[in-house]
């Protein structure tokens, strides 16, 4: 199993890629849960903290 500074290595070499598909603010997570849930992402839904 990878570390996580292998993985961030991995990632900053671009041999990871990875795909973000919504961001939204720290304070909108039952959104980012009723779009996964629903199937209407296929990727990573991240929140932010510091996002609008």
């Amino acid at each position: 199993m990878a570390t996580v500074s292998e993985l961030v290595g991995l990632v900053s070499e671009g041999k990871v890629k990875i795909q973000v598909g919504t961001v939204l603010s720290l304070s909108r997570p039952a959104e980012a849960h009723r779009l996964l849930e629903g199937r209407r992402t296929t990727r990573k839904a991240l929140l932010q903290p510091w996002a609008d």
